[in-house]
């Protein structure tokens, strides 16, 4: 049960994430951000807004059923996997530089989770 608690976690956590990394690239792709309408129909058509939309539909839709199947004690900290994983897309997707002090705050987010799960 503790390898189907994490994998479940990690992949809501992983579609999360990925809601969020499509929608900044969505948002850096289309010019400075109005609250006009013509800013928003050029977002929303954007295939990156849309695989944005999926993500985060079906990260709701696992959360709610991690919500009703596993214990409130467990579920809600291990939503902090979505930091882990935003941390790793912030390198690899945006190349951004990530210092130690991040890495070393990551492992202790992943020993959490680990000792929360057993």
């Amino acid at each position: 049960m503790f390898i189907k608690k994490l994998l479940i976690i990690s992949l809501q956590s992983l579609f999360l994430c990925g809601g969020h990394t499509f929608l900044k690239l969505a948002l850096a792709s289309k010019q400075e951000f109005s609250l006009s309408m013509a800013f928003f129909k050029s977002v929303c058509s954007n295939w990156r807004f849309m695989v944005s939309g999926i993500s985060f539909f079906i990260a709701g839709m696992m959360w709610v059923y991690i919500l009703k199947v596993f214990p409130f004690h467990q579920s809600i900290p291990m939503s902090a996997l979505v930091y882990v994983f935003s941390l790793i897309a912030s390198l690899l997707v945006f190349g951004e530089t990530v210092p130690l002090v991040r890495w070393i705050g990551m492992s202790l987010i992943l020993a959490g989770c680990l000792l929360i799960m057993s």
